[in-house]
């Protein structure tokens, strides 16, 4: 990274695993699936992350024809990345948030901001990252203390085993996004050590766990498959008094920065693999 190897990234990787976490669980009404389901996809998903980065260190050099294709595939990637995390995002807003699903202002201005992030200089967007990070951490960690009076602790505790098809379906699904949301930033930290990406996976699956045991202790695993978005409905239950009478506003908070986080990164590995990828480097002799 041509700002040295910034602290920075640990954060910009757990903002990215943390972001799909709290806007929907996969959950199947079985606590076995619902619980070691998500958490085995995410240690399968850090596994591969760490692999590819750790193969990548090894690579010395690419022929062209190679190098042309890989990045070719980062520029389809990080964009079909994009897309994804829009997306979701957008119904996230639509049925939860705000009505903005019709607006076209509100999305011009979402989209000013992350291509504000995006083309500034990696230390601005890692700086960004950081600062964001800690704020949805707080806003976590402020949503589980206000909601420890609503958890029941026997929504917790596993009396079957979970069935191989549902257990199959939350591993695929949160394992399968958080490797479509951290991909990307293995071409933004090209030079990062391997440390920072392993931390950031430890951060960002503990932020998962936070919000997986805050909402099924809330509603137990049957109930909360039920709903759409039931991290949200977990947390709109907690209140603390006049103050926090809607607590809504700090999981908005943590949608809001980590969907700008995932998709500066993935618009920021989109632009510089086409930087580095000029139309006649496909022409070019070896």
């Amino acid at each position: 990274m041509r700002v040295g190897d910034s602290k920075n990234f640990v954060y910009l990787v757990a903002a990215a695993i943390i972001g799909e976490s709290v806007i929907s669980h996969p959950l199947t009404g079985n606590i076995g699936n619902d619980l070691l389901g998500p958490l085995c996809g995410l240690v399968f998903a850090a596994a591969v992350i760490l692999i590819l980065k750790w193969r990548m260190t090894k690579i010395k050099s690419l022929k062209l024809p190679l190098k042309a294709a890989g990045l070719t595939a980062v520029v389809i990637f990080s964009v079909f990345s994009f897309i994804i995390c829009i997306l979701r995002f957008s119904e996230y807003a639509s049925r939860v948030m705000l009505d903005i699903a019709s607006g076209v202002l509100p999305f011009l201005s979402f989209g000013g901001l992350i291509v504000f992030a995006a083309l500034k200089a990696e230390k601005t967007l890692l700086k960004l990252s950081s600062v964001l990070f800690f704020l949805s951490a707080v806003s976590l960690i402020l949503t589980f203390a206000f909601s420890v009076p609503f958890i029941e602790a026997k929504y917790l505790l596993i009396y079957e085993a979970p069935d191989l098809l549902g257990f199959l379906y939350s591993f695929s699904r949160v394992g399968g996004t958080a490797l479509l949301v951290s991909l990307p930033l293995l071409f933004i930290g090209k030079e990062v050590k391997l440390s920072r990406f392993v931390w950031g996976f430890v951060l960002g699956i503990g932020g998962v766990a936070v919000s997986l045991i805050n909402t099924l202790g809330v509603f137990g695993s049957e109930f909360a498959a039920t709903l759409s978005f039931p991290y949200s409905y977990a947390v709109s239950t907690a209140s603390v008094g006049k103050i926090f009478s809607r607590m809504d506003v700090f999981l908005y908070c943590v949608c809001f920065f980590t969907c700008l986080i995932k998709c500066s990164v993935c618009l920021r590995s989109a632009v510089e693999a086409l930087k580095k990828l000029p139309f006649k480097i496909l022409f070019q002799k070896k």
